[in-house]
């Protein structure tokens, strides 16, 4: 096992510890069988809606907020701008601490080119394309690193779904020298596991294809992959990697998996960057990936705590595959044939495919300089030359060479193809939807009852998505927005948000309207909101099904109605403006906040500019252009409904 003190010494020398290939590598090359996923029904019975952190089942969703993507604790690239940002940074509730004119200037809502970071980021590539950002601040001595790999479930091949969420587990398990006893005798025992996995998922085929006589051999097979599986386990040393960083005072180890990127952070004693460094770059450079088929089966059981057992799992894993033509559609966290069909080789082909240097950015914030970590990098990264042939993943670029203003390029025009939906992007919506042969979908849930109202937009990391934003923000972004303000405190309905980038960012998705009726009130009291309907005998056919969600489609959709015509307020717009100015220097005070920040907006907007630049561009937006957005998206030929029934 690689000691703590050992660690920085020897990972410099990584290039040795994959010197002889294993019979897993030879076989890299050996096709994979692959299966089109169809969009039926029966595909809704496995999968879940979104990635999570390692090994852990977040929270199902609640009647009170449909579960739209459960992750770990992480700062996406919007989550710093906005009304949320400023109520879960504490802003409302205590004072900030203006450490300079630009951070009074930005509180006050008052143009101000530099928000005090700027000037102190540094960045620097390493030959091999390995992007570093630095930002030293020396209000204590600890760092945050924040590893940013452009890579997520968007690109998975069909039929090998969940793999970029379980190689992100995997990332934890060790090296040939990290988490383990003897390595040596350790690789014949996970080559051994492989054959026995491969025959059994063949045999299991066999008998899926109508075979008969396979019954003995799968349970013959099952007990020797178990009594391999201990066999390897006995020289296993758990939770290595992590131990190291634990014991030199690392704190908040984890990592996340979506369909756009998989990240992996921590903060520790700025005296201990070395020792990240070291480990960090081991990880990458000559994983092992021990206790595979263990961990699949912890993947497993988080699928069905969140998917089959989840009060919306179901609903919004069929919502998905309905609503979406493009790998958006597909659930994170895998469908459950094509994860039981993953092996090793499988998880090491897509590895070699995208984890070279050149698609990560590693982000450091806190008591650090530029130089040091230059040093460091060189070191431990610097003969790092990735994969061969490994894939280099496109970034998104600057919002300065986007068209924009009001009549911008994107249109969700109709029929196929009719769309500009961005460079290489294809249009997101089924030809079902297309044809007008499927718009909604009906089932029940027992979160139930909900309604989900998906209008199709262009990626987030476009001009239109940041106008997008505004406008969430000005539907939902706080207790005088006006879905909160006009349908929920008013005890119209119980519950109602928006989500823009349903169920990922970079690519074209949804900008998601979802309400929950009020349940219990009887027909007296609905009766008091008749005026607010489009006429009095729509609102008497509803009166009886007050919590239908069809009532709160026919509220949101007024209210959006609301916005496309008459547009946005001149109160309204510097609210959302104040509150993105204070949301990112609420977040700006966490180290770690601003390293996930730096990574995200490097890679989605071609530079970590881009947090400054999205900010200055919220400040400019006018009325026009959001209600020319609105009016562009918020229509009834441009959404997919789902009706989420009693269950």
């Amino acid at each position: 096992m690689l000691t703590i003190e050992r660690a920085a010494t020897h990972a410099s020398s990584i290039g040795d510890a994959r010197a002889q290939p294993s019979r897993l590598q030879l076989q890299n090359s050996w096709p994979v069988r692959s299966r089109s996923i169809q969009c039926s029904s029966s595909r809704g019975e496995g999968g879940a809606t979104a990635g999570a952190g390692r090994g852990t089942a977040g929270p199902g969703p609640s009647r009170s907020a449909p579960a739209v993507d459960a992750k770990a604790p992480v700062t996406t690239r919007r989550s710093l701008l906005g009304s949320a940002a400023v109520a879960a940074a504490g802003i409302a509730a205590s004072p900030l601490v203006l450490t300079s004119p630009s951070s009074a200037a930005a509180v006050a809502g008052r143009h101000d080119p530099a928000l005090g970071f700027e000037t102190r980021v540094e960045e620097f590539t390493l030959p091999n394309g390995l992007h570093f950002i630095v930002l030293p601040r020396r209000t204590a001595p600890v760092v945050a690193c924040h590893t940013y790999a452009n890579v997520g479930a968007w690109n998975e091949a069909e039929g090998v779904t969940g793999m970029a969420h379980l190689l992100e587990h995997m990332a934890f398990k060790g090296t040939p020298r990290i988490g383990t006893l003897d390595f040596a005798r350790e690789a014949p025992l996970l080559d051994a596991l492989d054959e026995a996995f491969y025959e059994l998922r063949d045999v299991q085929a066999s008998i899926s294809a109508g075979a008969g006589g396979g019954k003995t051999r799968v349970s013959t097979l099952r007990s020797r992959l178990r009594a391999l599986q201990d066999q390897a386990a006995a020289l296993t040393v758990p939770n290595a990697f992590g131990a190291a960083l634990q014991q030199a005072g690392g704190v908040g180890l984890n990592a996340t998996t979506s369909h756009d990127e998989t990240r992996y952070f921590c903060s520790l004693p700025s005296n201990k960057l070395e020792l990240w460094m070291a480990l960090e770059a081991e990880r990458f450079r000559a994983p092992v990936f021990r206790e595979l088929y263990s961990e699949k089966a912890v993947i497993e059981e988080e699928r069905r705590l969140r998917v089959d057992n989840a009060p919306m799992g179901r609903f919004q894993q069929e919502f998905a595959l309905r609503s979406l033509a493009n790998p958006y559609r597909r659930p994170v966290i895998g469908f459950e044939e094509d994860f039981d069909a993953i092996g090793r080789r499988e998880v090491q082909a897509f590895f070699d495919r995208f984890y070279g240097p050149a698609n990560l950015t590693i982000a450091v914030v806190g008591d650090v300089s530029s130089q040091q970590v230059h040093r460091l990098a060189e070191k431990y990264w610097g003969g790092w030359q990735g994969p061969p042939g490994y894939t280099v993943l496109p970034r998104g670029s600057p919002f300065a060479q986007q068209p924009g203003g009001a009549g911008g390029a994107w249109t969700a025009a109709g029929g196929q193809g009719g769309a500009a939906w961005g460079p290489g992007e294809a249009d997101p919506r089924p030809r079902a939807f297309l044809a007008g042969e499927e718009t909604s979908y009906r089932a029940a849930a027992r979160a139930g009852p909900s309604v989900f109202l998906g209008y199709y937009r262009p990626p987030m990391t476009c001009r239109e998505g940041v106008v997008l934003e505004v406008l969430s923000d000005v539907l939902s972004g706080g207790r005088t927005s006006r879905l909160v303000s006009e349908l929920v405190l008013s005890g119209r309905l119980l519950s109602a948000a928006v989500v823009t980038g349903y169920p990922g960012e970079a690519h074209p998705g949804m900008a998601l309207v979802y309400g929950i009726p009020n349940q219990g009130d009887s027909p007296e009291v609905a009766e008091q909101f008749l005026p607010h309907w489009d006429s009095p005998e729509v609102a008497e056919q509803f009166l009886p099904h007050w919590d239908s969600p069809e009532v709160a489609e026919q509220f949101l959709t007024q209210q959006l109605a609301l916005l496309a015509q008459g547009g946005v307020g001149e109160a309204e717009l510097v609210r959302v403006q104040r509150a993105s100015r204070a949301g990112l220097l609420g977040a700006a005070q966490s180290n770690g906040a601003m390293a996930s920040a730096l990574a995200s907006y490097h890679v989605q907007t071609g530079s970590w500019r881009g947090l400054s630049e999205e900010l200055e561009l919220v400040t400019q937006l006018r009325a026009p252009e959001l209600q020319d957005v609105a009016q562009r998206v918020f229509r009834a030929d441009n959404r997919f409904t789902g009706y989420v029934l009693k269950g």
